[in-house]
C-alpha cells in the first residue's frame, strides 16, 4: 500500500470526524482499499451487527456497528472479487485527537 493512501484516508476522516454521529464519543472509521484506491468508507454507529458475525452474545447495553462491517457492507459491491482488499482502521479519542486502534 502506498504511504499516500493513509495520508488521504487521514484527510478523509479528519474532514467528516464532526459529522460523525458518535461525535464526543470513540470514534472508529475504516477504509476498503483495493488497487491503490479508496472503494468504500465504513464507521461505527448505532445499530445490531449481523448475528452470524457473533457480537449478540457480547450486546449487554447500546448496540453497535462496527466501521469494519459498514465500510465491507457499503463496498461488497464494488470490490474485485479476484484480486485481495486491504481495511484501514482509524479512531479518535474523544478530543477529536487520533488514537490506538
Amino acid at each position: 500500500m502506498k504511504k499516500s493512501i493513509l495520508k488521504h484516508v487521514l484527510r478523509i476522516a479528519n474532514k467528516v470526524i464532526h459529522k460523525h454521529p458518535q461525535y464526543k464519543n470513540y470514534i472508529h472509521f475504516a477504509f476498503l482499499i483495493q488497487k491503490d484506491k479508496v472503494i468504500s468508507m465504513g464507521r461505527n454507529h448505532l445499530g445490531v451487527p449481523p448475528k452470524h458475525l457473533g457480537y449478540h452474545s457480547r450486546i449487554n447495553d447500546i448496540p453497535k456497528t462496527h466501521a469494519e462491517w459498514d465500510a465491507y457492507k457499503k463496498g461488497r459491491g464494488l470490490l474485485d472479487k479476484s484480486k485481495s482488499f486491504e481495511c484501514i482502521n482509524i479512531r479518535f479519542n474523544k478530543k477529536g485527537e487520533q488514537s490506538n486502534s
